[in-house]
């Protein structure tokens, strides 16, 4: 069981933090890593440090921020490689980014809300649910856009977004992780179904 929980908290860090630089990368149009060999090293790298954070959290009993903090250094680390200038400005695209991927996935949180269940156990139940959802998409993205990322890599060298298209997607992303801060925070006042459906039918 206990290799079953390192195995699971490793593969979700993984999954977060390859969503998270994926966005980066194909929706912020940042540069990628110049060679295959320098990307399979990295995320080589970042399983490894999945892995090795999950079994020192269940050795040493850190709480789950701990895990939040190693998605948050992937990242990081993979701006930092990827880019030649502006690095540390750079490392902050990570909250508007938070705020799209968040909210792709918050309707399956919303999922107890509106059924009328509001214990953790079965909140818990739902996130499974999450997961799949998450690697359907990232299979789909990797299989299906194959055509798709062979264009965008050759005619995207000079591509760049504009001023007025990062500062749209920035504003955008800041709004929704703020929402969906706000919602979360929220539905714990919730003790009836009406409640939450009121709620969220009232805005």
């Amino acid at each position: 069981m206990i290799l079953l929980n390192i195995f699971g908290s490793a593969l979700g860090i993984l999954q977060v933090s390859l969503v998270l630089c994926l966005f980066a990368r194909y929706i912020y149009l940042e540069k990628g890593f110049s060679s295959l060999r320098q990307l399979k090293l990295f995320w080589g790298i970042a399983a490894g440090i999945s892995l090795v954070g999950t079994v020192c959290q269940e050795i040493f009993g850190f709480m789950e921020d701990y895990l939040l903090l190693i998605i948050i250094s992937i990242f990081s680390f993979y701006i930092i490689l990827t880019r030649e200038k502006k690095r540390i400005r750079g490392i902050f695209l990570l909250f508007p980014i938070l705020g799209f991927v968040i909210s792709v996935f918050f309707f399956i949180v919303l999922g107890p809300l509106l059924a009328g269940y509001y214990d953790i156990e079965s909140e818990f139940a739902w996130y499974p649910l999450m997961d799949i959802f998450a690697w359907a998409l990232l299979l789909f993205f990797f299989f299906a856009g194959k055509n798709w990322r062979q264009k965008l890599r050759e005619g995207g060298r000079q591509r760049s977004l504009s001023l007025w298209e990062r500062w749209l997607l920035n504003i955008s992303g800041i709004f929704l992780l703020i929402l969906v801060i706000m919602l979360l925070s929220f539905k714990d006042l919730f003790t009836t179904r009406e409640e939450g459906v009121t709620f969220l039918l009232a805005g």
